[in-house]
């Protein structure tokens, strides 16, 4: 959806997803970025918003839609985001998390 001034907004920051037909906001189809997301949280990376360098460096992290990461530490600070993938651990700046769009998995 874009707004009047041509600003892209997105899921991610809306924050919910409204269900029309019962007027309820589904709480297991809830869209975030991965900024946002609580420690000790298992979540399922849908989509990378960026150009191609941002997708290539977490892609040679390993980091690829589809994939599931379990959020390790998330600094109050706001600094740096320790999550694991595939049985590593990486560390990803806030500006790179505030790309990684996801869904929290039950």
């Amino acid at each position: 959806m874009i707004n009047k001034r041509g600003i892209l907004i997105t899921i991610a920051k809306l924050g919910k997803i409204f269900n029309e037909k019962k007027g309820k906001i589904r709480r297991s189809m809830i869209h975030t970025t991965l900024d946002l997301i609580k420690e000790g949280k298992i979540v399922k990376i849908l989509d990378i918003y960026g150009g191609w360098g941002i997708r290539q460096r977490l892609s040679c992290l390993g980091i690829h839609p589809g994939d599931l990461i379990i959020v390790k530490k998330s600094g109050i600070m706001h600094g740096p985001i320790l999550v694991n993938i595939h049985g590593n651990q990486i560390a990803l700046g806030r500006g790179i998390a505030r790309k990684v769009l996801v869904e929290e998995v039950e």
